[in-house]
């Protein structure tokens, strides 16, 4: 069974799911397709204009507290980043290109990991180029591609794809016509999988 993975590449708990989905899903035998796209494009359509998580708001301390929490009890390495929210277009069309030329999930996994374990801020010049360095994908020709015009128009059909399938936020699941939101749901996919088997 497959199951699309859509993230919008500055979501907070998002990460939580790029650190564990190859060991909740696919070690599991469960295929996984990564999917990003543009969640503020789609909230904004629906009355949100701002992040779902605004400073001075009592939801904004919570999220912090909560990922730590939860990073901690799932065992996985977190440091609370500097910059929140990151400028996430730019690495949302260069995972658009990752995922027509197939390296996608190393790319996603190598950006959150420096963003949430090392600081390195996500849409930031050094971690692009990081990244990118680790798949021996030069910096200036992935950035050509990633905004040439039909790059850019396959991360607005992907976003299209999310708003049609009624996804509203990050991370969510989507298999077999079920959507399941939240990092939290992960092994509730699992299970879904499984019993479909």
């Amino acid at each position: 069974m497959t199951v699309e993975f859509w993230y919008e590449v500055g979501s907070t708990y998002t990460y939580l799911s790029v650190q564990r989905i190859d060991q909740v899903l696919e070690q599991n035998g469960v295929t996984v397709e990564w999917k990003p796209f543009l969640m503020m494009a789609i909230q904004s359509e629906l009355g949100q204009k701002e992040p779902p998580f605004v400073e001075g708001h009592p939801k904004f301390e919570y999220m912090w507290s909560d990922l730590e929490r939860r990073a901690k009890k799932l065992r996985i390495a977190y440091q609370k980043p500097s910059l929140y929210p990151p400028n996430t277009l730019l690495d949302a069309r260069i995972a658009c290109l990752g995922v027509a030329e197939g390296w996608v999930k190393d790319y996603t996994k190598a950006i959150f990991q420096m963003h949430w374990q090392h600081d390195i801020a996500i849409g930031s010049e050094e971690s692009q180029r990081k990244a990118l360095g680790t798949l021996g994908l030069g910096y200036e020709d992935t950035l050509e591609k990633a905004q040439a015009p039909d790059n850019k128009n396959a991360l607005r059909q992907l976003t299209e794809e999310a708003r049609s399938k009624g996804l509203f936020g990050s991370p969510s699941f989507y298999v077999d016509g079920q959507l399941f939101w939240g990092d939290d749901r992960l092994e509730e996919v699992l299970d879904f999988c499984l019993q479909a088997k």
